[in-house]
């Protein structure tokens, strides 16, 4: 397949890993408050499994795949949200086109007017962070797409989750935006800064591709059950004390 081919490919085969807009019953109205209780077990993993799909229609002339997706909501207004991904296109070398995965994500926001992004999903094979020099355990945004992310409107730097991992989603890093920043920008950072968790293979972590008109449903298998236990103990528990401590702020 050519490079134009790849590209026709990937850009009219990305809507596809969008989700629909979703409504909440339970809050007709979004507030900064709700902005934290989006960040929820299940809405960091379907972001995850969005942003690997996305990744995998990722343009690269150096098959460096990266792939985003957010939760972008709309605050003040009717509750609803919506997924939305973006991929790293730069089909050549010397190429003049150089789109961000996370980027491409808020433009995507941006033109469907939500004003809040709660989570931040970035899934690739990680490597030197080329503005700080630093060996990072998953990809995390460059400096450029963290000097984005700090200008844009829709992230609150606080609280907005960045969620970053490995294209097995088993090893996974949640921060917020100011917590890279310290990591990236000061020369204090520790190894330990990022809380990183290292995760079984889980069922729930594989790629899942549904047929046409197929329902996605929970398996109700002892296996599926414990699965989601050790997801809820982990990464669940860690969400939870963070939606803790931006509200009690």
């Amino acid at each position: 397949m050519d490079i134009t081919e790849k590209m026709y490919r990937a850009f009219s085969g990305l809507p596809a890993t969008d989700t629909l807009s979703f409504g909440s019953k339970a809050n007709p109205e979004y507030t900064r408050e709700h902005l934290a209780l989006s960040i929820t077990p299940a809405n960091l993993l379907l972001a995850l499994h969005r942003a690997r799909e996305a990744h995998e229609l990722a343009v690269s002339y150096r098959n460096f795949k990266v792939g985003a997706a957010i939760v972008a909501l709309r605050v003040g207004g009717a509750s609803n949200f919506q997924i939305l991904t973006g991929i790293n296109v730069k089909p050549d070398e010397n190429s003049s086109l150089n789109g961000h995965a996370e980027q491409m994500a808020f433009f995507k926001a941006k033109d469907r007017t939500f004003n809040a992004v709660s989570i931040v999903a970035v899934v690739g094979k990680t490597q030197t962070d080329q503005q700080s020099g630093n060996e990072m355990y998953t990809l995390h945004p460059c400096g450029k797409c963290r000097a984005f992310m700090s200008q844009h409107p829709l992230v609150d730097p606080e609280i907005t989750l960045i969620a970053t991992a490995l294209p097995t989603l088993r090893t996974i890093e949640l921060s917020s935006l100011n917590e890279l920043h310290t990591y990236h920008d000061t020369d204090t950072h520790l190894d330990d800064e990022i809380p990183r968790f290292e995760l079984p293979d889980l069922s729930l972590l594989r790629p899942f591709t549904p047929k046409a008109g197929q329902i996605l449903s929970l398996d109700d298998s002892p296996e599926a059950y414990e699965d989601e236990r050790i997801w809820d103990n982990t990464i669940g528990a860690f969400l939870t004390e963070w939606r803790l401590k931006h509200l009690r702020s």
